[in-house]
Order: structure tokens, then C-alpha cells, then sequence
């Protein structure tokens, strides 16, 4: 049997959440602001905020698992989808603004993280843009590497859009979409 009562768990859980997306709300758009700043966006005292996570690099390294983790899910949410390879290009850019926070933590700053900065080659998503090429979706001249790197560029650019504010995430997606559908698309 547990030491903690579930109540507490989903308490504790709730709290840690609370703080990761605060962390993240902050920490997209000021990499240098201060625990304070984010225990006082999720509202709770800097000694709670010290229970969960010990110092910064705890509260970073946490909430850079957690991000990649929340990321990687939602690249498997739309590939999941019934959709054509273009189509599961859309989804994924749809599913990354939405996550547009964590997508700036993570990617705004290439000396940050820099194993996440680098696109590598990644055989799924190298799969999709290849599939699209076959269907005569994407234009065959276009590497899939540098469509794999045009499309995190997009993503990067419209999660800066929603997070300046001058942007939904909805018109940050479609922007995107466009405009990756506009430069990658088979003249056929």
C-alpha cells in the first residue's frame, strides 16, 4: 500500500504540472527569469516550488524530459491520424503550436540544449516526407532533410508568433502550413 493517499498524490501531481507549465510559460519568453517569476505564475510560494525541484537545473532538467516527452507524444497522436503523408505534415504543425511554449523552450536557443537543436534525421518523419514524394504530394527535387529542417523552422517561427502574441495558434498553424505547403509542394 502507498504512504501517500491518492488525494495527496493527485495533489502533488497537479502542483508539479502546475509548475512545468509555468516554467515553460516563463522560461519561453525569458530564459534568465528567475524561480520567483515562475513559482509566482503558478502561484505557489517559492518553498513549494523548492519541494518539487531543488534548484534551477532540476526545475530545467525536468521540464526539458517533460517537454520533449509531451512532444514526442503529440508527433505520435498525428501520425496516428487517417491522413495522407502532407496531411500528417499539417497535423504535426497543428499539434506542435499548440505546444508552443515547451517548442520555444526547447528549440529558441541552439547553445541551451544542444542536443535538441540539430534536426537529426528522424526515420519516421523522413518516411512520411518520402511517402508524400512517391504520391506525388512533395516535390521529389526537395531532400527530405531539408524539408525535415524547413518544417522545424516553420514551427519555430509560428510558436514565436503565438508567443509575441501577434498570432492565434490556429492562424500560427495555418501560416505555417501555408507557407511549408507553398515551398515544398509538387508542381504535378
Amino acid at each position: 500500500m502507498p504512504d501517500t493517499p491518492p488525494a495527496e498524490t493527485a495533489v502533488r501531481a497537479r502542483t508539479r504540472g502546475a509548475v512545468l507549465d509555468a516554467a515553460a510559460h516563463v522560461w519561453a519568453r525569458d530564459f534568465s527569469a528567475s524561480l520567483g517569476a515562475v513559482a509566482m505564475r503558478a502561484r505557489v510560494s517559492r518553498s513549494t516550488l523548492r519541494r518539487y525541484f531543488a534548484d534551477r537545473q532540476a526545475l530545467v532538467e525536468a521540464l526539458r524530459l517533460e517537454s520533449e516527452r509531451l512532444l514526442a507524444a503529440a508527433a505520435d497522436r498525428a501520425e496516428t491520424m487517417d491522413s495522407t503523408p502532407l496531411e500528417t505534415l499539417e497535423n504535426l504543425i497543428r499539434i506542435s503550436v499548440e505546444h508552443h511554449d515547451r517548442v520555444l523552450f526547447l528549440f529558441s536557443d541552439p547553445h541551451r540544449f544542444p542536443s535538441t537543436t540539430e534536426p537529426k534525421p528522424d526515420p519516421t518523419f523522413i518516411d512520411i516526407i518520402e511517402r508524400a514524394q512517391q504520391e506525388g504530394q512533395v516535390d521529389p527535387q526537395l531532400r527530405p532533410r531539408w524539408i525535415q529542417a524547413v518544417f522545424y523552422s516553420l514551427v519555430l517561427a509560428a510558436a514565436q508568433g503565438v508567443t509575441e502574441g501577434y498570432l492565434s495558434p490556429g492562424q500560427a498553424a495555418d501560416a505555417a502550413i501555408r507557407t511549408l505547403g507553398n515551398g515544398i509542394r509538387s508542381d504535378g
